[in-house]
């Protein structure tokens, strides 16, 4: 490649791509966010300013961050499956040119009426369990959904995912907790349950959709696992001198 440095400018699919080419390459990894949602620049706290986060992008110093890989791809914010999966197909399929806050609501809506829970087989380090779910969130980053804080205690350096499961919920929970998923409060409900963990697999009886960054990238069975400090990010300005 020869660059030491490249910069993904563009939104969190944007990203996805380019950190895909750039996994293994030791190239540092700066981001001008664009898109519709910007989720993973919200994690880290990239500058919304384009102008800004230009600067440092170019100018600041890099420090590794995780990965996630999921059947062999990687993603740097939150992948899953079940319902938000079906959602995030929605969402592509209602098309790029929109908010994507409303985006993500409105494809929200239309999944409310086609989608029912499933039965998953979860294991989390070696530990298994059936369950049945209406979705399952694997977070290197905090964010999706256009500000939604789906794992919201997940820290992008810590060798660790964070996972959310939610449970056997009907239409009016789903609805009735959606919005707490902004503030992160979604994880005191009694059917969600939270873990952490270096590598997850799920099989399922019938065959789901799996996602990352808001893109359907593989299908059950799937294994997601962290690659620790897997890239190194460009996140502040280099210091005054």
């Amino acid at each position: 490649m020869g660059a030491t440095r490249v910069v993904s400018v563009g939104g969190d699919g944007t990203i996805h791509e380019v950190v895909n080419v750039l996994f293994g390459r030791g190239v540092e990894f700066g981001i001008v966010p664009l898109g519709r949602g910007n989720d993973f620049a919200r994690t880290v706290g990239i500058p919304a300013d384009p102008v800004e986060a230009a600067r440092a992008a170019i100018e600041g110093a890099a420090s590794p961050i995780d990965l996630g890989q999921a059947n062999g791809e990687v993603f740097i914010n939150v992948a899953g499956l079940g319902f938000d999966a079906e959602v995030a197909a929605e969402a592509n399929r209602i098309g790029m040119f929109i908010n994507g806050t409303i985006t993500y609501f409105a494809s929200v809506f239309t999944m409310l009426h086609k989608y029912s829970c499933q039965d998953v087989t979860i294991t989390i380090d070696g530990k298994t369990w059936d369950q049945r779910i209406l979705l399952l969130a694997v977070g290197n980053g905090k964010y999706y959904g256009g500000g939604m804080k789906i794992t919201p205690d997940a820290v992008v350096d810590d060798g660790l995912l964070d996972i959310v499961v939610a449970g056997d919920m009907t239409r009016l929970e789903t609805v009735l907790t959606l919005p707490k998923v902004y503030s992160g409060a979604h994880v005191h409900h009694p059917k969600a349950s939270t873990y952490r963990g270096k590598e997850v697999t799920v099989t399922s009886k019938n065959t789901l959709s799996v996602h990352a960054e808001g893109e359907i990238i593989s299908s059950t069975p799937v294994t997601f696992k962290v690659l620790a400090g897997a890239l190194r990010l460009v996140r502040k300005p280099a210091a005054s001198r």
